[in-house]
């Protein structure tokens, strides 16, 4: 009777897994299989998507949290001292979001979701403050999923 063969842990705990000689790891309940590949983004759609993910916080919350549009010159006004000078700041901000909120809009409403512990009935921050970005004349943005 030959000898039992070792099971796949004992080798990737000794460091001796080897795929050539063990075989594929088994799927385990956490791992999920690629259906699809990612599609190639085109150089216009891969900024579009970045500069959607740099405002995600800004157009979900009102606040740049994270400082990720300070590279871009645009200040979180909460962040301003001394206090006298945080009316001009969010000024400056609120343009700065309305106009990167004309813009980018419909790509971010194509895509989001509220939060799981958002209410039912939230809306954006943006969406709330300077309504919907697709008006009748504007092309709605989409990203590809």
């Amino acid at each position: 009777m030959p000898r039992p063969r070792k099971p796949i842990a004992l080798h990737l705990i000794q460091n001796t897994y080897r795929r050539d000689r063990h075989g594929p790891l088994p799927a385990t309940p956490y791992q999920t299989p690629l259906t699809q590949a990612e599609p190639e983004l085109s150089p216009a759609e891969a900024a579009l998507r970045a500069e959607v993910e740099r405002w995600r916080g800004v157009f979900d919350s009102g606040y740049d949290f994270f400082s990720e549009l300070a590279p871009l010159g645009i200040v979180d006004p909460t962040s301003v001292w001394p206090p006298e000078g945080r009316p001009a700041a969010e000024r400056a901000f609120l343009a700065a979001a309305r106009a990167a909120w004309e813009r980018l809009g419909a790509a971010f409403l194509a895509q989001w979701t509220p939060d799981e512990h958002d209410d039912d009935d939230e809306m954006p921050w943006a969406l709330e403050t300077f309504g919907d970005s697709s008006g009748p004349l504007k092309k709605p943005r989409k990203l590809r999923r």
